[in-house]
């Protein structure tokens, strides 16, 4: 099976939406069979949105910026890294 199928399969295996528990905040997580990818979705009062399709290692949170305006955790590392490099070259 092809990722793109894959995914297909995975998004109609939503119904009902209110299936998966809540993960974070409002998202929930459903994965994607034969791929190390999870389907991450938030019920809307007219739809289901899909937030992302994020790999299960690589680049955790990424997606959180998507949703309710929160960091990645990759932007918050970097905003730490650049609170130190300011600390120490003072």
């Amino acid at each position: 099976m092809d990722f793109l199928n894959a995914v297909e399969q995975t998004s109609q295996r939503l119904f009902p939406p209110q299936s998966r528990p809540v993960w974070r905040g409002d998202v929930r997580k459903r994965l994607v069979a034969g791929f190390p990818f999870t389907l991450l979705y938030s019920i809307e009062p007219d739809q289901i949105f899909v937030v992302a399709v994020a790999h299960q290692i690589r680049r955790p949170g990424y997606w959180l910026k998507r949703v309710h305006g929160e960091p990645d955790e990759g932007e918050q590392q970097r905003g730490a890294d650049a609170q130190e490099d300011a600390r120490g070259s003072r």
